[in-house]
């Protein structure tokens, strides 16, 4: 009879530690979604958790819990869940990730200005800052940014990317002058053509934005803890074809050259960063390049302008609106800056564990309603389940 119980006893443990080897293999798979409710220019700061639907693939979910947050500091908290409970479970990181990226041709004054702004008014000692020139990338911890002025920084900082775009846009700049020579030269259309491909080959090489490179970048993001907010700066291009006879077919070759500057897919890169749970901010300089400005602004005859910036500035738009980023034109580099970061103080974090969820490696398209009539919702696209 011992025997029997003994038996019956080990029996009960095997089945109670299987169980908890099964429960501990469940994981509860929690979906962050930060969103961004306007009315207007006004942003929404009344809502709750009420007021917001998640579909996830068409599907509505449950949503287990809203906070609101200003900055780094959560304002407002509500959840189907006890606090402690949501709080242990949801961990909302807000201390943020800053990265500036100038993708520029030509240092603008306003810059200081616009440095300036940001480090009186945005950046906190709570964050971090990532700034990314033509030459060289520079990274700020809280350490830094506690053990320096602020206006020391903002300074030094000015003066490095004044220096790094002089120094990296060298080639590019001496390029275009190369180029523009040949527009005057005593070659024959024939020869002309033929050098100018050439240097148009050149000018694709040098300004290659290739897949690869624009997805590592989304890796390295996807990286960081924090909310990361990118401010992407983008500078107008264009490229000058002087007239040449129609039967040469200058135009229409010369522009099939510079067609390869547009990363061909741009689907996959969406995706890519909206799983990277980032918000990117894309700013278009629309001053074009100072080496082409005076003939393009005189209308300088026997010139015609191809504006390349078309197919890279749809790549960058795009990766903004798969962010939930803001995207904007101006000449004001200063303005662009300061409204950007405004639109990135307030937000909503939203949580919900998805239903039939499945580690297949597929994109879930993720969609926010709010109730409010006549308000713009703005949040990432979705995320990749793997």
């Amino acid at each position: 009879m011992r025997k029997l119980v003994i038996a019956i006893a080990i029996i009960l443990m095997v089945i109670l530690l299987s169980a908890q080897e099964i429960q501990h293999g469940v994981i509860t798979i929690n979906v962050e979604v930060p969103v961004r409710v306007f009315k207007g220019n006004r942003f929404l700061d009344h809502l709750t958790r009420e007021d917001f639907e998640v579909y996830e693939n068409g599907i509505l979910q449950q949503l287990e819990a809203v906070y609101l947050i200003k900055k780094t500091d959560i304002t407002r908290e509500d959840t189907s869940l006890r606090p402690d409970e949501s709080r242990k479970r949801f961990v909302p990181q807000v201390g943020r990730n800053f990265i500036l990226a100038f993708e520029i041709t030509d240092y603008f004054p306003r810059i200081k200005e616009a440095l300036a702004y940001f480090f009186e008014h945005v950046i906190t000692l709570q964050d971090t800052l990532t700034v990314v020139t033509p030459v060289k990338t520079y990274r700020f911890n809280s350490a830094a940014l506690r053990d320096m002025p602020k206006e020391k920084i903002s300074a030094l900082l000015n003066e490095r990317l004044r220096s790094d775009i002089k120094k990296g846009c060298m080639e590019y700049h001496s390029m275009l002058r190369e180029y523009k020579s040949l527009w005057d030269s005593s070659l024959s259309a024939q020869e002309t053509q033929r050098l100018l491909i050439q240097k148009i080959r050149e000018f694709r090489q040098l300004r290659n934005l290739s897949e690869e490179k624009i997805q590592a970048f989304a890796d390295h993001l996807k990286n960081l803890g924090g909310q990361k907010f990118v401010f992407l700066f983008y500078q107008r291009e264009l490229f000058p074809f002087p007239e040449l006879p129609f039967e040469y077919f200058a135009n229409l070759e010369l522009t099939s050259e510079l067609m390869t500057l547009v990363p061909q897919n741009i689907h996959k890169i969406k995706q890519r960063f909206s799983d990277s749970s980032i918000t990117i901010n894309f700013f278009y300089i629309t001053q074009p390049q100072r080496e082409l400005a005076d003939d393009y602004f005189a209308l300088r005859q026997g010139i015609l302008w191809e504006d390349i910036s078309a197919g890279i500035f749809s790549t960058f738009l795009e990766m903004a609106e798969s962010t939930g980023g803001l995207a904007e034109s101006s000449a004001n580099i200063a303005y662009a800056l300061e409204k950007g970061s405004v639109a990135s103080e307030n937000y909503y974090l939203l949580y919900y564990s998805p239903k039939h969820y499945a580690a297949d490696g597929k994109f879930r398209e993720i969609k926010v309603k709010v109730k409010e009539l006549n308000c713009r919702v703005i949040h990432r696209a979705g995320y990749i389940s793997d």
